[in-house]
């Protein structure tokens, strides 16, 4: 798993590339714990090469949920493939998790 973030203004952008299972996920949840410290405005996950997701890897974003919703930070997914995208969509965690075709920010 490639892990590449970028900061744009007041926002992130984490490039995930790779398998999302349970031999990355810790390194996914420091980097997104890291990012959650900082509570900016946005936090978004570019998933165009994440290839597969794991259930263990489902769980570091279910399990920072709340804390980002504490923060008040604008949260979501972008780029998914349809194989990913499917995952979200029958566990129903499209319905907790703001899942976008593309990068956009809610403060342009």
């Amino acid at each position: 798993m490639e892990i590449q973030t970028y900061k744009l203004g007041e926002n992130y952008v984490i490039k995930l590339n790779g398998e999302l299972d349970a031999s990355t996920a810790a390194s996914v949840e420091k980097t997104l714990d890291d990012l959650v410290k900082l509570a900016p405005e946005q936090i978004q996950v570019d998933c165009k090469e994440l290839k597969y997701i794991s259930s263990r890897g489902l769980g570091v974003f279910i399990s920072r949920l709340q804390e980002i919703s504490d923060k008040h930070i604008n949260f979501s997914l972008y780029n998914m493939s349809e194989p990913v995208k499917y995952i979200f969509k029958v566990l129903g965690l499209d319905e907790l998790i703001e899942i976008r075709s593309d990068k956009s920010y809610t403060s342009e």
